[in-house]
């Protein structure tokens, strides 16, 4: 049977590793670690139903929050190197069936709350969001 687990880790394997930028799968940066850094989500934001009630699809989403201390980094991993690498994907796992990545929001780069610890100056941080939808299917 298919595991959710799996499809979840297929999913991970898409993430761009790029040098220079840790990707944190599903946790936050240990304590003290600092910028550059990406948090990776993935999760299942609910279930489709039909008109009787029963589920046929999953609505899935991958959060990519990208942390850095300046507007340019930022935007070169999510402009450069994420969008490019997850937009129209299909992701594939054996025993489910997805349809394509589509970027559904994009928050802009903004000044985080997380400051850098000698001068106070805050970092820097976009939130992409991809949504799919996955059916489980046995083989």
């Amino acid at each position: 049977m298919a595991r959710i687990f799996d499809l979840t880790e297929a999913l991970k394997e898409l993430i761009p590793v790029v040098d220079g930028w840790p990707l944190h799968m599903q946790v936050e940066p240990l304590a003290g670690e600092l910028p550059p850094w990406v948090i990776v989500t993935i999760t299942n934001n609910g279930i489709i139903r039909n008109e009787v009630g029963g589920a046929i699809a999953g609505d899935g989403r991958i959060e990519l929050r990208c942390v850095s201390d300046n507007t340019d980094s930022v935007n070169v991993w999510c402009d450069d190197h994420a969008i490019p690498a997850l937009q129209g994907v299909i992701p594939r796992c054996e025993g489910f069936a997805c349809s394509c990545l589509t970027l559904a929001e994009d928050s802009g780069t903004y000044a985080a709350g997380l400051t850098e610890t000698d001068t106070a100056y805050r970092y820097r941080v976009r939130v992409l969001r991809f949504d799919f939808t996955w059916s489980r299917h046995d083989p």
